[in-house]
């Protein structure tokens, strides 16, 4: 298989520091695991080849010695026993939407795939429902709207619940907070095959860890997630030409500082983009008001005011429905990127972030700098790329710390609304990504020093859109860092999560 020699080898060469495990022992493990009657794909096996590429980028397709498909808690209880037993390295993939190399997915290890974790459970009365990680989001809006419910989960169907030991964006997170903050339980596998719920009053300090602290802690199997009576919702698409995006990027920082701000029930996805192929920019923006009216209410007035060449809103009695809608817009995150039947996406893709005090000179600038870049890169084949500016709210902070506190270390913004940048490029051959990696990051670089050079720069970095290099759990603060390891040494005391899962975002040394 192809891997981009230069600038991702740097990171993957990372992944086999420290670790005594070889590839022999590897198949060992392979080979127990099969003895068991477990699930177990070799290279050889017709479904292998499908399971190893089933990523939403081209940049995680790597090489597991053999990829275990549990069906229950108790297989990957076994299975996490026998590989610390064997010194043997694994991944986690749930949804597989990490653009980072190792983060789900292992070369010489075996790759450890939930999607068999797919069980629900549903409690209307108490307003709950219960999943196995293996569920992508598309399950739980079907499970839930049925009873007129919602969860705080991701926005896009196909996305897992890696997100919810992350952070995790929902059309509902400017009332109810972070996906995190919804978690109610988790149950965990620990490094010695333990199962434990950690919530409120169990394994309180595990579950506040886990509320972003990523794989570091164990293989989170079930989630327990609050859910919230809905009547319906409204909202749709709007779509505008590039002769509007100035006007737009202004409509855009007026809903971080005023309209997000002032009403909680909405939500924003905002999405520039450009495409090379075409030389052309233009945008999308998803607008979501999380009641039920018959029109859209005054307050996203500035988005209409914009001249815009289509508009699907509309009042929707089912989140469902807005899901779909929003998954044939953005087609899960790949927008442009074509696709083989059969096969999966054949896009290398790669997302950079950084958090600011919003600026409206500053945002526009990033857009104009980012417009410029892509450009100056057109020759590159099926480039596209999409700029986006998140709305954090002091509102969605603060539901945090009512449910509980999480790892996320945003305290510091005090009462002051922020904006996620987010940055991603994708193209379709994954030998380009040598050259245009490095520039890439190098574009993200200046722009934080813009806003550094301002005193509009936050050091939070948002887990589920940083680049490989980027150091997340840094950015939570050294409080919050010195906590999360005390409660990795108490639940992991071998660090099994930190050396035999090397991938993913890991606590610094």
């Amino acid at each position: 298989m192809l891997h981009f020699v230069g600038f991702s080898m740097a990171f993957l060469g990372l992944l086999g520091q420290g670790f005594a495990a070889t590839n022999t022992t590897t198949q060992q493990c392979c080979a127990m695991l099969n003895a068991n009657s477990y699930t177990v794909l070799s290279s050889n096996a017709p479904t292998f080849e499908f399971e190893r590429t089933d990523y939403w980028s081209t940049t995680t397709w790597l090489e597991p010695t053999c990829i275990y498909m549990p069906k229950t808690t108790e297989e990957v209880s076994e299975a996490v026993a026998l590989f610390v037993e064997h010194g043997c390295r694994f991944a986690i993939k749930g949804g597989g939407h990490s653009t980072i190399p190792g983060a789900a997915n292992i070369d010489n290890g075996v790759t450890m795939v939930l999607k068999q974790l797919n069980d629900t459970e549903v409690n209307v009365d108490e307003h709950w429902i219960r999943v196995g990680t293996g569920n992508v989001f598309a399950e739980v809006y079907r499970e839930l709207d049925p009873h007129g419910q919602v969860a705080v989960v991701g926005r896009l169907k196909p996305v897992g619940f890696g997100l919810a030991v992350a952070a995790g964006v929902s059309y509902l997170s400017n009332s109810q907070g972070w996906a995190i903050d919804n978690v109610l339980s988790y149950e965990v596998v620990l490094a010695n095959g333990t199962v434990v719920e950690a919530n409120a009053t169990n394994n309180a300090d595990l579950h506040w860890a886990l509320k972003g602290g990523n794989n570091n802690f164990g293989v989170v199997t079930h989630m327990k997630l609050a859910t919230y009576d809905t009547k319906g919702v409204y909202g749709g698409d709007l779509t505008y030409p590039e002769s509007s995006l100035d006007q737009l990027v202004s409509a855009n920082y007026d809903y971080i500082v005023r309209q997000s701000v002032q009403d909680p029930l909405t939500h924003c996805i905002p999405t520039i983009g450009y495409n090379a192929t075409s030389d052309s920019a233009s945008a999308f923006v998803t607008l979501v008001y999380n009641d039920r009216v018959n029109s859209t209410p005054a307050i996203f007035q500035p988005w209409l005011d914009t001249p815009h060449d289509s508009n699907t809103m509309r009042l929707r009695d089912t989140y469902g429905s807005l899901v779909e809608e929003v998954r044939d817009s953005t087609g899960d995150g790949n927008v442009t990127l074509s696709k083989t039947p059969g096969l999966h996406s054949t896009a290398s893709i790669e997302l950079r972030t950084f958090t600011i005090y919003p600026d409206e000179d500053l945002i526009l600038d990033f857009w104009h700098t980012y417009h410029d870049w892509m450009r100056s890169w057109s020759h590159i084949d099926g480039l596209y790329g999409f700029n986006q500016f998140w709305a954090l709210t002091p509102r969605t902070r603060a539901e945090a710390n009512e449910k509980g506190g999480n790892a996320l270390g945003l305290d510091s913004a005090g009462n002051k609304p922020l904006a996620i940048i987010l940055f991603n490029i994708s193209f379709h051959k994954l030998e380009d990504a040598d050259t245009v990696l490095p520039a890439f990051n190098d574009l993200v670089k200046s722009c934080i020093e813009k806003a550094k050079e301002k005193g509009k720069f936050h050091p939070y970095i948002m887990l589920t859109l940083a680049g490989w290099d980027q150091e997340v759990l840094t950015s939570y603060g050294e409080e919050n860092v010195a906590k999360l390891k005390q409660i990795a040494s108490a639940y992991d005391p071998d660090a099994v999560f930190q050396n035999l899962v090397p991938g993913g975002q890991k606590l610094p040394a």
